[in-house]
């Protein structure tokens, strides 16, 4: 062990001082030929892999492709073994500073090797090290082996070691019922002979002149019993019908069904890209409209006197994919569906009947009620699945852990496992669909597939039948992709919950989840598409490490018993008073209208009042309201390589100092190109495709203050709170990331605060929190922190959330853990914010208000399970954390969780933390006043 530690002495100056030469290169031989001469002896890589397996998170050992100017340099790039040390903060480069960091390193090395050795061999380091030797491809973990046709079951026997658990679905048999008397000659039209058991239920309380909600699987033939009765309706009289789905692809979908049953003129797709010369037409014929919220809140609303022989005859409403009204567009979507009601009453159609599709939601009826303005009386649900299922695989599947037997090393990232899985299964013969939780893991896994594929034999065959597909493509890629799934050209398709709804992408046989979903609701949406009928289907769940991810893998029957998370739903003062301008702007309003609209009586009064109506002044306000608050400008991203001048796709203005900043690794269809140019006044931004195996994740810093609250409670002696919040984020930099997700360098940028005012929901600490973990010897900011980062992670169990939707403040080591006092002290208490929505948010921190005690219960019960010492990705820390997870208290955070719930807290160890350096200064404070009365003002 003591030549060993002069290795690492030497190669640790060497490469600390060579690390700021513009021309070094990390090579890990020639680093090894150096100390070799500088120590008179032969050093090889077996001893660089055993410096690396003793010092794991803060050692790059692996092969990359290096490009150092990926602007100017064009010739192809060199794979390289790298031997690099991992810098989270960039510091100053004096000698001074160089040396503290020389010593920091011996000593931690010094501190690694001295409790390896009080527990093992040198033997066993020699062996263990091996495993820290990387391969020239460092994202096999699964062996791919042979490419060549294996059933399905014999994939999953082979698996049977890897798994964590496995859940087999039985078959379910189909159920049929007699088809209602009308509908029977319409039958063969559809080309079926009967009706399963929830389809003629639904079609009967149809019949029967009731709004309908369906909520069976996906893929039981739901949309039979909206087409049926349209078909009906169109073909026996003079009714009209309108098909909205939250989606243009999902409309395309139905148009393409409904034209094969009806003749084209009475059929017509209407959206904003509709051209001006067609719409008169689809005005004065169409019979049935598929279109979208959007179009019918701005266009057809506001102009009703053009279309109201299509409203006065309008039967049915279908609403498809209801689940996905949530946040801020389902609450303007509702008054959306107010109004129609409102203006089909008073043209004298009291035959309007709202039929809704959807995914399995929670309280349904209570649901599809608030959405439309019907009492839950009028509303029907059908939730009985007659349609047959064949059987399902759950395999649930752990990616390891970094370091052999040790929690808090982390796990290997889930596409490890995803991609040589999704290979076996497509050489296999099967159809496939991969899902991953946000747009860059999907990029990601398809680059891997490619580098994996690259060798292969007949790799190029199988790379092309994959795909993937997600949203910021532009609509014709995006329709090109699903064609070609459907009709069988595509074995793969790698996407984001953009497929999560019904278009028709053909039978599935495999879905393999990329990390759990972020909602049971999503889970069973994903897992619905494959097995489609009678065939029996595999899922496999790769495990994330993530809080979620942990909580179903350890007890995977969780998925079959859970709720679903509730659905936000923020019905509030601006968005109702927007659209009470909008109703009086088509029809001045009554007092009999506030049975229409929630919120009469305190919001009628913004309107002019005039002869016992209420009317707007405000000309046209549809055209000012956005149902999707979204962006108004979107960056366009432009592929210049060689000379080329071709928009990639389009990303939202507010993400771009997260996406595209210059130097940071965009990824379009799995493969890497580097930003070269932003120019936000122009709004665009030009990237060179090019090849290295680092991201970019950005380096930010957020404040956040609450301002007003809207409603609060106590809980066990804090006061929990929602209402407004001031959210400050600073981007400064960025970290090059390597594939195991380890931090090779930090690169400063310099661009201007973001900031806004959000939604938030925040817990003051009592004084006795506070002063108990100050007794245990815990420092305050890292315990808020860690509790912060589990909070987040396990919201998703119980209120449906998107990725990115949430945040707070992280805690930076350099103000949180410095030698000399900060010029901000922090009040001590939890705070969280959403990040979308606008001012009034998207209903999130509303449903989480409602649910809170059940969050922290199931918070406790989580970190401890967690068998770490001190945190992990499975319990506080979080994938997304700006500051690296630096600043975590474990027993910080169940001292505050356990508090919280009225829990004992005498098992909590003491500190201090063994994971960072303690430091005396104070950076938290007690919230003194009361904590209501200490909230901001807004100015």
């Amino acid at each position: 062990m003591d030549n060993l530690r002069r290795i690492f002495d030497t190669a640790c100056v060497l490469s600390t001082f060579l690390s700021k030469r513009s021309d070094y290169r990390p090579d890990a031989n020639k680093i090894a030929h150096a100390v070799s001469q500088q120590l008179n002896q032969e050093v090889s890589l077996d001893d660089l892999s055993r410096i690396k397996y003793l010092l794991p998170d803060e050692i790059v050992f692996d092969y990359e492709d290096i490009v150092f100017d990926a602007v100017n340099d064009r010739s192809e790039p060199q794979k390289v073994l790298l031997f690099q040390f991992v810098d989270t903060v960039k510091d100053a480069e004096n000698p001074g500073s160089l040396l503290a960091k020389i010593t920091q390193r011996k000593e931690r090395f010094q501190r690694a090797a001295s409790q390896f050795m009080s527990r093992r061999s040198w033997d066993d380091l020699v062996e263990g090290a091996k495993s820290m030797y990387p391969r020239s491809n460092p994202n096999i973990s699964m062996e791919i082996g042979p490419l060549k046709g294996e059933s399905m079951d014999e994939i999953i026997d082979s698996l049977d070691e890897e798994l964590a658990a496995k859940r087999t679905v039985p078959p379910r048999p189909s159920s049929y019922a007699p088809t209602p008397s009308r509908y029977e000659q319409l039958l063969s039209q559809f080309g079926i002979e009967k009706l399963y058991s929830h389809q003629a239920q639904a079609i009967e309380f149809i019949e029967e002149g009731k709004n309908v909600i369906i909520t069976t699987s996906t893929a039981s033939g739901k949309s039979l019993v909206f087409q049926m009765p349209i078909v009906d309706c169109l073909q026996s009289g003079e009714g009209t019908a309108m098909y909205l789905s939250p989606t243009k692809a999902l409309a395309q979908d139905q148009l393409r069904s409904f034209r094969n049953l009806l003749d084209e003129d009475l059929v017509y797709a209407f959206d904003g890209d509709t051209p001006a010369n067609d719409r008169q037409g689809i005005i004065e014929e169409g019979r049935l409209i598929l279109c979208n919220p959007d179009i019918l809140h701005c266009t057809i609303l506001p102009q009703w006197q053009k279309w109201q022989r299509f409203l006065e005859n309008l039967r049915f409403v279908v609403l498809d994919e209801l689940h996905c009204y949530q946040g801020v567009f389902g609450a303007h979507t509702a008054m959306v569906f107010r109004r129609l009601r409102r203006l089909c009453f008073d043209l004298g159609n009291d035959q309007l009947q709202f039929i809704a599709c959807s995914a399995t939601i929670d309280k349904p009826l209570h649901f599809f009620s608030q959405i439309t303005g019907l009492e839950e009386e009028q509303i029907r649900m059908v939730d009985n699945d007659g349609s047959p299922a064949g059987k399902k695989h759950f395999l649930f599947i752990n990616t390891p852990h970094l370091v052999e037997d040790d929690p808090s090393s982390g796990r290997a990232l889930p596409m490890t496992i995803a991609v040589p899985l999704l290979i076996r299964l497509v050489s296999s013969g099967l159809r496939v669909i991969a899902f991953c939780r946000v747009r860059k893991v999907c990029e990601l896994m398809m680059r891997s597939i490619r580098e994996q594929l690259r060798d292969q034999d007949n790799g190029e065959e199988i790379l092309s039948c994959i795909m993937s597909y997600r949203g910021g493509y532009a609509p014709e890629k995006r329709r090109e992709i699903e064609r070609e799934m459907f009709c069988g050209k595509l074995r793969a398709v790698i996407a984001t919950s953009a497929l999560e709804i019904g278009i028709d992408i053909g039978n599935l046989d495999a879905a393999v989840l990329v990390g759990f979903p972020y909602s049971l609701a999503s889970f069973r949406q994903q897992v619905g598409r494959v097995g489609r009928r009678s065939t029996d289907s595999l899922v496999a769940i790769v495990a994330d490490g993530s809080v979620l991810d942990r909580t179903f893998v350890n007890d995977p029957d969780r998925i079959f018993t859970d709720r679903d998370p509730l659905i936000p739903l923020p019905i509030e003062p601006a968005i109702v008073s927007s659209h009470l301008d909008c109703a009086a702007y088509e029809l001045a309003l009554t007092e009999e209208d506030g049975e229409v609209f929630p919120l009469w009586e305190s919001l009628k009064h913004s309107l002019e009042f005039e002869d016992g109506q209420y009317h707007t002044s405000k000309y046209r306000p549809a055209e000012k309201v956005s149902l999707r608050v979204a962006d108004s400008t979107d960056i366009a991203v432009v592929n210049v390589t060689g000379g080329n001048c071709e928009i990639l796709e389009m990303i939202e203005f507010s993400r771009i100092g997260f996406t595209i900043y210059e130097g940071a690794i965009f990824h379009h269809q799995g493969k890497p190109y580097i930003v070269v140019k932003l120019n936000t006044d122009e709004n665009y931004a030009h990237v060179i495709e090019t090849k290295v195996q680092w991201t970019t994740r950005q380096r930010d810093f957020t404040d956040v203050d609450p301002l007003s609250s809207q409603k609060y409670k106590t809980l066990n002696d804090a006061l929990c709170a929602i209402g407004k919040v001031q959210v400050a984020t600073t981007v400064f930099g960025y970290f090059k990331v390597d594939r195991r997700n380890k931090i090779i360098e930090a690169v400063d940028v310099y661009l201007p605060p973001f900031e806004a005012k959000r939604a938030g929901i925040w817990m003051n600490l009592s004084i006795a929190v506070l002063e108990t973990i100050t007794e245990k010897n815990l420092n305050a900011a890292a315990a808020i922190h860690a509790a912060e980062h589990l909070i987040i992670s396990m919201i998703p169990r119980f209120v449906v959330t998107s990725p990115g939707d949430l945040g707070t403040e992280c805690k930076a080591p350099e103000k949180e853990l410095a030698k000399k006092a900060t010029g901000r002290i922090r009040l001590a208490r939890l705070i969280i914010f959403e990040r979308r929505g606008g001012e009034a948010g998207n209903g999130t921190v509303e449903k989480v208000y409602e649910c809170l005690d059940q969050i922290l219960d199931a918070c406790c019960e989580r970190i401890d399970a967690c068998p770490c010492t001190h945190g992990c990705l499975d319990c506080i820390a979080m994938s997304g954390c700006t500051e690296n997870n630096i600043v975590l208290s474990k027993p910080g955070a169940q001292v505050i969780l356990r508090m919280l719930m009225n829990h004992p807290i005498d098992d909590v160890p003491d500190g201090p933390e063994p994971n960072f350096e303690a430091s005396d200064i104070i950076t938290v404070q007690a919230v003194q006043a009361h904590p209501v009365v200490n909230i901001k003002k807004e100015e």
